[in-house]
C-alpha cells in the first residue's frame, strides 16, 4: 500500500508507524522508524539534465510581410505576433538554435458564431530557407476551429532544428484556409522562443 505524505521542504526527518488491523481486531503498530528528508545533493550530471536551454539574446525579425496588417499585443504575459493570413516573419537563425518551440492559433471572434464571415481555418507552416537557396518544410498545421473545436484556442507547436550555417533563415508563414480565402483569418504566433540543445 502506497500513502502519500506531504511534507514541508524544510523538514530534515519525519518519523513513521506501520498500523494495521485484521478484520475485527484491534489495531497494532510497529516500532517506530525514523527516516531523513532532507533533499540529495544535485550531481553535475543533474545540473545539465535538467537545464532549461532557452538562447538569452533576442532574435530580431529580418522580413514582415503581412497583406492585411500586423501587429505586437502584451497579454498576460504572452508576447502574441498577430499577423492576418497571409503573412511571413522570417528570422537569422542564431547558429546554436536547436529547437523553435511557441503556440499558434486563430482569435476567438475569427470563428465566432455571430461572425457573419468567419474564417475556414489557416495553414501554418514553419520552413528553413538555405543559404543555397534550397528550402525545407520543416513543420506544417491547420487549424479549423470551425470544423475541430480542438483547434480553438491557443496551439501549442515544438519544431526540431537540423543544424544550419550562419546566416540561414527560419520563415513563418500563414496561408488562409483550404478554400483559400483569407476572410477574417485573424491568426497569430505567440510566446515563441528558441532553445539550444541540452
Amino acid at each position: 500500500i502506497t500513502v502519500p505524505v506531504v511534507i514541508d521542504p524544510t523538514t530534515q526527518s519525519i518519523t513513521v508507524r506501520a498500523l494495521a488491523r485484521a478484520e475485527g481486531g484491534d489495531w497494532e503498530a510497529s516500532d517506530p522508524r525514523e527516516m531523513t528528508t532532507a533533499a540529495i545533493p544535485t550531481t553535475p550530471a543533474q545540473k545539465v539534465e535538467f537545464a532549461i536551454p532557452v538562447i538569452a539574446q533576442s532574435v530580431p525579425a529580418v522580413r514582415l510581410q503581412a497583406e492585411f496588417g500586423a501587429r505586437l499585443s502584451l497579454n498576460g504575459g504572452q508576447r502574441t505576433f498577430a499577423v492576418h493570413a497571409p503573412g511571413v516573419i522570417e528570422y537569422e537563425l542564431p547558429v546554436d538554435a536547436a529547437v523553435l518551440r511557441g503556440y499558434l492559433g486563430l482569435e476567438a471572434g475569427a470563428y465566432a458564431a455571430d461572425n457573419p464571415h468567419p474564417s475556414d481555418g489557416a495553414e501554418f507552416i514553419v520552413r528553413l530557407r538555405r543559404a543555397d537557396g534550397s528550402t525545407a518544410i520543416l513543420f506544417t498545421r491547420h487549424v479549423q476551429p470551425h470544423l475541430h473545436p480542438a483547434d480553438a484556442g491557443d496551439q501549442s507547436f515544438e519544431v526540431s532544428l537540423p543544424p544550419h550555417a550562419s546566416g540561414e533563415v527560419l520563415s513563418l508563414e500563414i496561408n488562409p484556409g483550404t478554400a483559400d480565402n483569407a476572410s477574417s483569418d485573424w491568426t497569430y504566433w505567440s510566446n515563441l522562443t528558441f532553445e539550444t540543445s541540452p
